[in-house]
């Protein structure tokens, strides 16, 4: 599974690189994924919010407003980065 795929691969980086910074990045359903992505990488690791960075492209709308608000908790304004067109219908779904 893609999952345990990138925590084996990341567990030995973040061991012997412990203060280095995560960039996660996508775009339209990369993008999506990349939250849920950087949400796991963050929780499974414990990564603190000043090591971490997300920036999404043209994200669809993940989960409903309780995931909304606990990605808030998770993520702030210092290091996650939704970059929308706003006539981008992708961007407004699901409505």
């Amino acid at each position: 599974m893609l999952q345990d795929d990138l925590r084996l691969s990341l567990a030995p980086l973040l061991d012997e690189h412990p203060l280095s910074n995560i960039l996660v990045t996508g775009h339209s359903l990369g993008s999506a994924l990349a939250l849920l992505g950087a949400l796991d990488i963050k929780l499974y690791f414990n990564i603190t919010s000043k090591m971490m960075r997300l920036y999404t492209f043209g994200q669809p709308r993940v989960g409903d407003k309780s995931f909304s608000e606990f990605v808030g908790m998770q993520f702030n304004e210092n290091n996650y980065y939704r970059v929308v067109n706003y006539d981008d219908m992708v961007v407004h779904l699901p409505p």
